[in-house]
């Protein structure tokens, strides 16, 4: 586990120096890798909320894989409910995130993903890879309703997987484990706001080194 995690830190930074030739600067703005909070507690600063909310709201609390620091959800929510973890304060339009995920449980649903340019639990971008599904997928979520973006066939084990999203302007990219998998345009939120990671109804799942760049063109 620690070499795996080693290896995926130095990924991160090597993409983010690769990433140089198309923007002047990535700056650094969030990096979390959970290690340094209590175990069983929600991070502070950290926000719970959902999308069209149910009966019962998600549990995010820092758990212990394996010795190793990581954030997990545990919901029964089902349907149409979006589970959101929000990370600590806004960032700019253009970013570039990454995370690592692993499915844990879920007959609805598994998996889940990254939101960002949130204006609130309501209206955002996620990206989601869904191993019920084989699929990865971009949508947005306007006034609380989803509506597919992008599609990709995705069939890999349940286990620890890297997602990344590069977001500038109207452009936006999905990796899945260091492979462009996802390319398109989008312009209905261009602001920056909150991201964070999600879940759909009972999926319950861990993430963990989440990194937040924020990406400045020249």
């Amino acid at each position: 586990m620690v070499n795996q995690l080693s290896s995926f830190r130095s990924f991160v930074a090597a993409t983010c120096v690769a990433l140089a030739g198309c923007a002047s600067s990535n700056v650094p703005t969030g990096e979390w890798h959970f290690d340094e909070f209590e175990i069983g507690m929600l991070p502070s600063g950290w926000s719970v909320d959902a999308t069209n909310a149910g009966d019962a709201t998600a549990m995010w609390y820092v758990f212990d894989e394996a010795g190793n620091h990581a954030i997990r959800v545990a919901t029964k929510n089902s349907g149409q409910t979006y589970n959101i973890l929000f990370a600590p304060g806004k960032f700019t339009a253009d970013v570039d995130l990454h995370v690592r995920l692993r499915p844990d449980t879920g007959q609805e649903d598994q998996g889940g993903g990254i939101v960002w340019r949130a204006k609130d639990a309501s209206n955002y971008y996620v990206t989601r890879w869904n191993p019920l599904e084989d699929n990865l997928r971009v949508y947005k979520v306007v006034d609380g309703v989803r509506t597919q973006l992008a599609s990709a066939d995705v069939k890999v084990e349940p286990t620890w997987h890297a997602l990344r999203v590069l977001a500038r302007g109207t452009s936006i990219e999905i990796e899945f484990d260091g492979r462009r998998v996802l390319q398109l345009d989008d312009t209905t939120f261009s602001n920056g706001g909150h991201v964070g990671f999600w879940t759909k109804a009972d999926a319950c799942s861990l993430f963990d080194d989440f990194v937040v760049r924020e990406v400045r063109s020249s």
